[in-house]
């Protein structure tokens, strides 16, 4: 694959969802893509905005909590493991606000779940 395939590829691939410089580089990885040319075409997609970690971060953020159900800590977990930096992470969070949001669907699965132990002693 030529780097201007590899660019054409890569800007497709970000086109369909947001993607993280992780993602990217896992895939064109696969294709086995010399590091200096993956290096350019990260540049390119970030200058020409089709890569921007903040906005796969608030996203990431949004669609784990409201669809799967995740809290705070495992959504953290899985953005470290797509190496997003922590100061991205904090500052997405700070700005969704979203701690009413996981305060009432832990309260909800938390009814839930109680509804449906049937042992005797409370804990």
């Amino acid at each position: 694959m030529t780097e201007k395939q590899a660019l054409s590829y890569a800007a497709a691939y970000c086109s369909k969802a947001e993607r993280c410089e992780y993602d990217i580089r896992k895939k064109l990885s696969s294709f086995e893509i010399d590091s200096e040319i993956t290096n350019k075409i990260i540049q390119r997609l970030k200058k020409e905005g089709f890569l921007n970690e903040s906005r796969f971060c608030e996203s990431f953020i949004k669609d784990k909590a409201r669809f799967n159900k995740w809290g705070k800590n495992k959504i953290t977990f899985e953005l470290r493991k797509k190496q997003i930096s922590e100061e991205t992470i904090q500052s997405c969070f700070e700005s969704l606000g979203l701690d009413q949001e996981f305060t009432d669907t832990l309260s909800k699965l938390l009814s839930v779940k109680s509804s449906s132990i049937k042992a005797k002693a409370k804990y």
